[in-house]
């Protein structure tokens, strides 16, 4: 009887990283592939790009709140520079508008003040969004910490008023020349 021979066993085949859904680097994502008209392989790529800097983004939580600017930055600059990488050269240009849109709509970063249930007030570093000067939008992410306190409807603590400030001024009095 022949012996029968095992065909070699198939690498495992690692799954594709997966394209962020939702937020600012979704949206980038998507910008991306839509307006530079990016093949699959290339799409691929940027997913491999951005799944490679959310660990990055999640120890921006462990640095000092005046060192995550900074560091955000630098993680943004470097995965910039990356994308930059697997494009052709017909589609450099319109990556660069591209990016000089997006640098246009940049947030802002803030604070905010709630008042907890405990009744005093509590801080929180928030993004800041477009504006109208009467009315301005909050970019939470849905995974965020505070994802469950700074939603529509919580009371901000938009002035605070002293007793000092509340008392009425008298009026001044005229004096001739």
């Amino acid at each position: 009887m022949p012996a029968l021979s095992q065909a070699p066993a198939a690498a495992p085949v690692a799954a594709p990283p997966e394209a962020p859904a939702s937020g600012p680097l979704g949206e980038f994502r998507r910008r991306l592939v839509e307006e530079l008209k990016l093949s699959p392989a290339q799409a691929t790529q940027v997913d491999a790009i951005i799944a490679a800097q959310r660990p990055r983004f999640a120890a921006l939580g462990t640095l000092p709140e005046s060192q995550r600017p900074k560091a955000r930055d630098r993680i943004l600059a470097d995965m910039r520079a990356l994308i930059g990488d697997q494009l052709t050269p017909e589609q450099q240009p319109r990556y660069q508008k591209l990016l000089v849109d997006l640098a246009g709509r940049q947030t802002t970063r803030g604070r905010l003040y709630l008042l907890g249930a405990d009744g005093k007030p509590r801080a929180y570093a928030v993004r800041l969004g477009i504006s109208d000067g009467v009315m301005t939008e909050l970019i939470v992410p849905p995974n965020s910490p505070d994802a469950a306190v700074l939603v529509e409807g919580a009371t901000v603590i938009t002035a605070v008023v002293t007793p000092a400030a509340a008392a009425p001024r008298s009026t001044p009095t005229m004096r001739p020349f």
